[in-house]
């Protein structure tokens, strides 16, 4: 199943994401390997986390195709909306350069990632997911949360470090 989401901006999106994949034999684009390890530990969570969201996605569209496809309908697309956002959110954190702007996109997909989670949870009590299924989304929840939460701490770090008041210089 092919994703396809449509974003208007100036290209430095479009061109990043373009950047995140690579030709494959076929027509179709694969992932692009992880990055090495002369790469910057920053680039290699920015992309786990990328990586981790997408993963969601296929996750939850996976296991949507099962619902009843009678009163389940809105709670279906409400969940592949939801982990669509939340991936696109984190696309979008990362082409911020502002720090301001991506922690405040960051904290946007905070509230997405806690309202899936409650989705995940109304799913659970109408019996739409078994217990195994119930065990694996919450596992990767809780991964998400844990990256997130790292990656807003970095960005903050980072903020903060570039905040810091310059001393005067010396006269002599």
């Amino acid at each position: 199943m092919r994703i396809r989401v449509r974003v208007r901006t100036d290209g430095r999106f479009v061109r990043r994401l373009h950047g995140l994949l690579t030709p494959g034999p076929t027509a179709s684009y694969q992932r692009r390997p992880a990055p090495q390890a002369d790469v910057a530990e920053e680039e290699r969570d920015e992309y786990n986390l990328w990586q981790s969201a997408n993963r969601l996605v296929q996750q939850i569209h996976d296991l949507s195709e099962d619902f009843p496809r009678g009163g389940a309908y809105p709670l279906r697309a409400g969940l592949r909306r939801t982990a669509i956002s939340f991936a696109v959110l984190i696309a979008q954190a990362q082409m911020k350069e502002d720090t301001g702007q991506q922690l405040n996109i960051l904290g946007k997909a905070q509230v997405a990632l806690a309202e899936f989670e409650v989705q995940i949870d109304l799913a659970s009590h109408r019996d739409l997911l078994t217990t195994v299924q119930l065990r694996d989304l919450f596992g990767e929840l809780v991964s998400l949360s844990r990256q997130l939460t790292s990656r807003c701490r970095i960005v903050a770090e980072r903020a903060a470090r570039r905040e810091e008041p310059k001393a005067p210089p010396l006269v002599a």
